[in-house]
């Protein structure tokens, strides 16, 4: 799992690249906590082009995420959902909850 983070003035921008598993999140978890403590964005973007595997332990991840965003009043975007995440997304209900854009652009212009 890899991850890309850049901030912009609406929001932290983080781009995933692999598989968001068990193992792979007890490493993302603090790094994107570590940039959203420094740098405290109003919003945050999930760009999911590269993600090629989500389970519960993924959905966990976003959820944290989601939370401690909307507890500052922001909002938390997601794009790039490909068949198989859009399906997890949905059933996790994180469909209800994000903000689901086609594009990282579309994503930071609705912010």
């Amino acid at each position: 799992m890899q991850a890309e983070l850049d901030r912009t003035p609406q929001a932290l921008v983080v781009r995933l690249i692999g598989e968001l598993d068990h193992f792979s999140v007890q490493g993302m978890g603090p790094k994107i906590d570590r940039q959203l403590s420094r740098i405290k964005p109003p919003n945050l973007v999930l760009n999911l082009k590269g993600l090629t595997f989500l389970d519960s332990s993924g959905v966990g991840l976003i959820l944290g995420r989601y939370r401690q965003v909307r507890a500052k009043g922001g909002t938390v975007a997601a794009c790039h959902l490909g068949p198989q995440v859009r399906k997890v997304f949905d059933i996790a209900g994180l469909s209800d909850l994000l903000l689901l854009c086609r594009s990282e652009s579309e994503a930071l212009s609705r912010l």
